[in-house]
């Protein structure tokens, strides 16, 4: 419980060989005046005066040796205002420096926030301190410092911090609590040594005028410090009231608290969105067919189904285009390639037209390789587009006008909460933790769409290479989490990586299908129910087409467009095997083929020219894997300091 709110450097050192002896007795000589010339605290004490409305009044004084290899200009010290309560709530102390003196005259200083605090730098940036003993003072103001119990009040202190890299030889502190309190009734420990150390090399004791005092034992060693513990009776120092600790808390956690109700407020306008624009049309009767809906190619339909385009879609398209003799298609040594062959192309569709204008713009093959990326990525970017300019808006909308609207409104709920709730360079991290996320989530969707779409030992390599691409971001993204912690709440974590999250969740879920787009989805799933050989007694009534090598190789780009090649490969097994007898295999494939595994040759060259086509695509390299409770570094203060 805390009180009422705060207005608020290497020698190079030469071998003497001819005279070992004599370089030792100089080494030894000098030893004892590098020692003395070390920099360190000789002196630290802190006089503390708790006043009656619960601030602190605390003067520092500071005696250095420096040497102007860290001591330069002066030193600074860290001060941490931010701190966790033990629910993990956030809370905020007063502190403002009053003043501060060098060798009994006033020296210029200035403040700069860091992650949990402020840090004041004393000394002239233009100028060096002598070499020598120095003596610093700092006097400055806090308050929500102290703890109130149900027995007792008490002021747990963090003296000289944890964080200075300097010895420090002598420590001490003094506390002068308000007039009335008997010394018999002011219980006193400390602690000394690194964070959470519970040595005790120090006396404490209290003096007769009422004043607890604290002196270490022994020197502290760099990053060690000095922490204290005092306690009174209860209503010595005015407690904060409930009013107080409502006010406190609401302040503290301001940016939490605009976060979370942006949070909602954002999380309730894509609720309603996706209600609005985002719920597809009622699906009618799927009825078998054996023709492609509406005239669409393999890639269309593919594109359709999937909302959009994807490399299977390129392969779909490339495959059709070889059915009708405009392209064939060969594999050596476990690369293929295509190569322009005299169809009639005008019997291809428009994306297709993109695809091989794209590929074999100025020559007759190309293989599938990555030594050919800059042409694959161009070609993909080109079909891609041609897709989205053909159907993007006919069949499906994306409503990214709703979903730009969400990401402004979580944009500006970011901002409050960083102006509110973060500062320095928590205020950095909240950022960058932000866009993490999203690039985090981005790369484990696409993991999973990866592993959800394995077909085969090529899919399964081009998964297992998703996923170790992606895990080292997940990891930095924990890295990143942890060092968020070490400032700023769970909540506000959790809202900082929600925001991201949830626009990348409704940026899907606002997809829908058009009246159009809903009817010609319906016959897609009749063409899939059909090459599925779903429902065989209700399709045999419907009198379907004869099995033949010609129907097998026409619907083959849509099976594979649908992700149903090995199922509509098997109904075929025995026909193919008949017409290999006759010396059947497909015309426009020059590779290995065996009539027996048909349903295995078009599984594998489906999924195998897919992830030859993302591996063209990716350049080379560009892809890579109180009573005895407290501990030292405990309570209010702390922090630590440096030369600067």
């Amino acid at each position: 419980m805390r009180s009422s709110c705060s207005p608020n450097r290497r020698q190079q050192v030469m071998r003497i060989r001819p005279f070992p002896l004599l370089g030792v007795c100089l080494l030894a000589i000098g030893l004892p005046a590098r020692a003395s010339a070390q920099e360190r605290i000789t002196s630290y004490h802190s006089d503390i005066t708790v006043n009656k409305d619960a601030t602190m009044t605390v003067t520092e004084t500071i005696t250095v040796n420096a040497q102007n290899v860290d001591i330069k200009h002066g030193i600074y010290r860290d001060f941490p205002t931010v701190y966790k309560d033990t629910s993990g709530v956030m809370y905020r102390v007063g502190f403002q420096v009053v003043s501060v003196g060098m060798d009994g005259a006033p020296e210029q200083y200035r403040t700069q926030s860091v992650w949990n605090g402020e840090r004041v730098y004393i000394g002239n940036p233009n100028s060096y301190v002598s070499v020598g003993r120095h003596t610093y003072t700092i006097t400055y103001w806090a308050n929500r410092e102290l703890g109130f119990f149900a027995d007792h009040d008490e002021l747990y202190w963090n003296v000289t911090g944890n964080g200075w890299k300097f010895p420090i030889d002598k420590a001490s502190a003094v506390v002068t609590l308000p007039g009335g309190i008997r010394a018999s009734s002011i219980k006193v420990e400390g602690y000394t040594g690194p964070k959470g150390s519970k040595a005790t090399d120090l006396k404490a004791w209290v003096k007769p005028d009422g004043k607890p005092a604290y002196v270490t034992t022994k020197p502290l060693a760099p990053y060690e410090g000095l922490t204290i513990v005092a306690a009174w009776p209860k209503g010595i120092v005015a407690a904060p009231t409930q009013q107080m600790r409502t006010q406190c808390f609401l302040q503290d956690n301001a940016g939490t608290l605009i976060g979370a109700l942006g949070l909602i407020v954002v999380l309730g306008y894509f609720v309603w969105a996706q209600r609005k624009v985002g719920i597809d049309p009622r699906a009618g009767a799927i009825v078998p067919q054996w023709d492609p809906p509406d005239g669409l190619s393999p890639a269309a339909v593919r594109y359709v189904s999937n909302m959009g385009p994807d490399n299977k879609a390129l392969t779909a398209a490339l495959i059709n285009a070889a059915v009708k003799g405009c392209l064939t298609i060969s594999k050596e040594r476990s690369v293929y390639a295509i190569t322009r062959a005299p169809g009639d192309t005008s019997k291809l569709a428009a994306e297709e037209h993109v695809a091989l204008n794209s590929l074999l713009h100025s020559r007759e093959t190309i293989k599938l390789s990555n030594s050919n990326a800059s042409v694959f990525q161009t070609a993909i970017s080109r079909f891609n587009k041609s897709m989205d300019s053909q159907f993007g808006k006919t069949f499906f909308s994306k409503h990214l006008g709703y979903a730009a609207v969400g990401a402004v409104m979580s944009l500006v709920a970011l901002v409050a909460t960083f102006a509110l709730g973060a500062k320095g360079e928590t205020a950095m991290l909240t950022v960058f933790m932000t866009i993490w996320t999203a690039v985090a989530c981005a790369l484990l969707m696409a993991a999973v769409s990866a592993w959800r779409a394995v077909r085969g030992g090529r899919s399964v390599l081009r998964a297992g290479c998703t996923t170790l691409f992606a895990l080292p971001f997940l990891g930095a993204w924990l890295l990143i989490g942890g060092a968020f912690l070490k400032s700023a709440s769970v909540a506000l974590l959790a809202v900082v990586v929600l925001f991201p999250i949830i626009n990348l969740v409704f940026l899907i879920l606002l997809r829908a299908y058009t009246p159009k787009g809903r009817a010609v989805l319906d016959k897609i799933e009749g063409l899939k129910m059909y090459m599925e050989a779903a429902e065989r007694e209700r399709l045999d009534a419907m009198n379907p087409p004869d099995k033949t090598p010609e129907l097998f190789e026409k619907l083959l780009p849509y099976a594979i467009a649908l992700g149903v090649e090995q199922r509509w490969s098997e109904q075929f097994a025995d026909v193919l095997a008949k017409a290999q007898e006759d010396g059947y295999r497909p015309g426009w494939y020059d590779g290995a083929f065996v009539a027996g595994g048909i349903a295995g040759f078009a599984s594998s060259m489906g999924s195998s020219i897919s992830g030859a086509i993302s591996s063209a695509s990716t350049p080379p390299g560009s892809s890579s894997g109180s009573g005895g409770g407290g501990s030292s570094g405990g309570g209010g203060g702390g922090g630590g300091g440096g030369g600067w």
